[in-house]
């Protein structure tokens, strides 16, 4: 009876925090006041492994879904660097974007303890920005909140700081004062050019010949606006070696781009991983395999959970001859990172250089399930050079098609 009374007034407690969480989100079409915020904290235990989701662009107008990818890589990016807490990479979340899952889906799915899910509305001038990190094993509310911001520089990036430490604060960790100093860390200092750089980040990620040309000309136009902004000119360096790979592999032009742009980010920021690993990727398309490999694993001593260094340096390893070690390596990425259908891919490619076919297609056929269809780069992908005559080939390239056109609906 004592239980019964204890649990009724704790789901008393709760009715009466969503009715003042409805009050409040009806008060705020009627208020100016920023930020609005919305905590509560019902004494969890520390939660050391989080997932972040994508947070869900509700402003009606797919333009602005670069802002909530943004949003959402910064936020995992900055979180990631906080000691004590495991935070599932952006590529990992990238299959929950646009499907409808549970939280304990999500939960059981990524192994995790706690996930974070939001959304960002953009009215105007402003953008409304919702968040909150969820139990997955109770599926009750650790900790929300609600943002009013203006879109500028220094409030996103504030923003962003405040998301993260909130975040940790909720997980019951605290900061170290190097993890404070990374969170006020800024890329940049023009709003412009941060705009621009999360516009090409979008387009980048969609693996397709259009969004590379788009990606590119964003980043150009991030560097024209700022000529500090050294994680945007590796971007653009990535973006053209991405080019070169699978657009025109027959025009060196683009790998000359995507050195002098990679050379630019690594005078800035000799420390910058992202630009090592996109040097890699500029050695590699020039066969320099050990260069590339040693750039590679410049990036990994500089970001060691850096998924696309690791496959990178993989991919490398296969091509070197080296197949046990590669699938070694992919294998252990695959550990910690199960969702992720890149690897998958790559593991198709590794095993289809060993001329091990039924494991090649076996495996690319798992990066299809998991809603992988990179059409363009599997045209152009000398990793499965030796797949292309093969029977199950023209099959699997209609069935990519005819997923990639059912997306598009």
């Amino acid at each position: 009876m004592k239980r019964n009374f204890s649990s009724l007034i704790f789901f008393v407690a709760f009715l009466a925090i969503l009715a003042a969480l409805v009050y409040l989100a009806i008060e705020i079409r009627h208020s100016n006041q920023e930020p609005i915020r919305i905590t509560f904290d019902f004494g969890q235990p520390q939660k050391n492994r989080i997932a972040v989701l994508f947070f869900h662009n509700l402003s009606g107008n797919p333009e602005d879904e670069y802002l909530s990818d943004g949003l959402t890589e910064d936020v995992i990016t900055k979180l990631a660097k906080i000691d004590g807490l495991n935070v599932v990479s952006m590529t990992d979340v990238m299959r929950f974007k646009n499907g409808s899952v549970t939280i304990r889906e999500v939960g059981k799915a990524l192994n995790v303890d706690a996930v974070v899910e939001g959304s960002i509305r953009k009215m105007g001038e402003t953008l409304l920005v919702t968040a909150q990190l969820i139990d997955v094993a109770t599926g009750l509310h650790i900790w929300a909140e609600r943002y009013e911001r203006k879109i500028a520089l220094q409030d996103i990036f504030g923003l962003q700081n405040e998301l993260a430490a909130k975040i940790a604060d909720a997980a019951h960790l605290t900061l170290t004062q190097a993890a404070k100093e990374t969170l006020v860390a800024k890329p940049t200092l023009s709003s412009g050019a941060y705009e621009f750089y999360l516009r090409g980040k979008f387009y980048d990620l969609q693996m397709t010949t259009e969004g590379n040309w788009m990606a590119i000309e964003m980043f150009q136009k991030a560097v024209e606006m700022d000529a500090h902004f050294a994680l945007a000119y590796a971007s653009l360096g990535d973006a053209y070696a991405h080019h070169y790979h699978m657009v025109e592999p027959e025009d060196p032009f683009w790998l000359e781009q995507a050195s002098t742009q990679i050379n630019k980010a690594l005078e800035l920021d000799p420390n910058l991983a992202q630009a090592h690993k996109a040097m890699g990727h500029c050695y590699e398309h020039r066969h320099d395999l050990e260069r590339a490999a040693q750039e590679y694993q410049k990036s990994l001593a500089l970001k060691p959970d850096y998924v696309e260094a690791q496959i990178a340096l993989a991919q490398v390893e296969g091509r070197l001859g080296h197949y046990e070690e590669a699938l070694r390596q992919l294998n252990e990425t695959l550990q910690h990172h199960p969702e992720l259908p890149y690897i998958d891919y790559a593991m198709a490619g590794v095993h289809a250089l060993k001329g091990d076919k039924d494991d090649a297609f076996k495996w690319l056929n798992q990066a299809v399930g998991k809603g992988f269809y990179p059409l363009d780069l599997m045209k152009r992908d000398a990793f499965l050079n030796s797949l292309r005559r093969d029977a199950r080939w023209k099959p699997l390239l209609k069935l990519i098609e005819k997923k990639t056109e059912k997306e598009g609906e």
